[in-house]
């Protein structure tokens, strides 16, 4: 990491850690209020919205390295300018994170799912027909990623329901990307990924201090688009698809597992509930804290299988196979420590 990376991710850090100062009374004023539902862990109302924070850390950090990158040609090994990855994460993350807002404000009147869904398949589109422009390759990138882009900005949100879990998940994914960046050469995904981890890394504070700060829609859009913008471009720049989609494998299998599981009950399962596998894990008396360490342990395990299988110490096939054992651990683990009364002790 040279020293104008290391500036620009400072930068994204110390402006992603004081906006929410700023943004606070705005919100209030605003009443962009989270009133506790089904769905949620918490059980008094909180303010949220604070993800703008994130989205001015992140335009500042890529706004800062794109113009340390202009008039040099770094390459990434796979004939994509390095800017222009940036811009293209940038916008997407941005776009929809500036959705998320809009549905912040109005609350429990937010935007028709359908609309919301609509431009989530939008944003996604434009990122793959982005990769087209610059990579060249076959038009299922397109689909693929307005598919892959919104699926994974609602696996953020359906997740984000315990403090410090969002904060946590954009840290881990983040070293994940900036370690796969390292390993290939590619200046851009290092970047990316310093940025997601620092700008949501100093959120943490925010969200576990008196009275509480909730990233909102607007956080957990940035975060879910931002990661699978990355993993797209990437994907479609030549990187190896397994150690990008390594670390997203807990938050991929709790959210897919769960929906699967409320269809099969023939259940509502775009409703509020409390059948995720973290949301179980607090039903049975551990704490946000508790939660949040245990979802994002088993996230770093899977990103380090994932980062194993790139330096060659693991085929492909055999980091499935790890990923998959790990995920299956995860999804039996309310069960495993409800039968050994394990709940009650180690709730914090």
């Amino acid at each position: 990491m040279d020293g104008t990376l290391v500036l620009a991710v400072v930068c994204a850090g110390v402006v992603a850690g004081v906006a929410p100062v700023l943004l606070r009374p705005m919100l209030r004023d605003l009443g962009v209020v989270d009133i506790p539902d089904a769905r949620c862990s918490h059980d008094e109302p909180t303010i949220r919205g604070f993800g703008l924070a994130q989205l001015a850390g992140l335009a500042v950090g890529i706004g800062a390295i794109m113009l340390a990158y202009a008039g040099r040609e770094t390459g990434a090994g796979y004939g994509v300018d390095d800017r222009w990855p940036l811009f293209v994460i940038g916008c997407a993350a941005s776009a929809a994170s500036v959705l998320g807002f809009f549905d912040d404000v109005r609350g429990r009147r937010g935007l028709n799912t359908g609309v919301r869904l609509v431009a989530q398949v939008i944003i996604g589109c434009a990122v793959g027909a982005s990769c087209l422009l610059l990579d060249g390759g076959a038009w299922w990138i397109i689909l693929f990623s307005g598919i892959m882009v919104c699926g994974y900005i609602n696996v953020t949100n359906f997740m984000d329901g315990v403090n410090g879990i969002s904060g946590l998940h954009g840290l881990v994914v983040g070293l994940c990307f900036a370690g796969v960046g390292a390993l290939t050469n590619t200046q851009w995904l290092v970047s990316v990924g310093c940025f997601i981890a620092v700008v949501f890394v100093v959120f943490l504070p925010w969200n576990f201090r008196r009275p509480g700060a909730f990233l909102g829609d607007s956080g957990s859009y940035l975060l879910g688009a931002g990661i699978m913008s990355a993993v797209v471009v990437a994907v479609s720049a030549g990187l190896p698809i397994v150690p990008l989609l390594a670390p997203l494998a807990i938050y991929l299998s709790d959210s897919i597992v769960t929906m699967v599981r409320r269809m099969m009950r023939k259940e509502a399962f775009w409703k509020a509930h409390r059948s995720h596998v973290y949301q179980q894990l607090t039903d049975i008396g551990l704490g946000h804290l508790s939660v949040a360490m245990i979802v994002t342990g088993f996230t770093v395990v899977t990103g380090v299988v994932g980062l194993v299988s790139l330096v060659g110490w693991l085929p492909w096939w055999g980091a499935v196979v790890g990923v998959l054992v790990v995920c299956v651990v995860y999804l039996n683990l309310p069960s495993l420590l409800s039968r050994q009364g394990a709940g009650a002790k180690i709730g914090v």
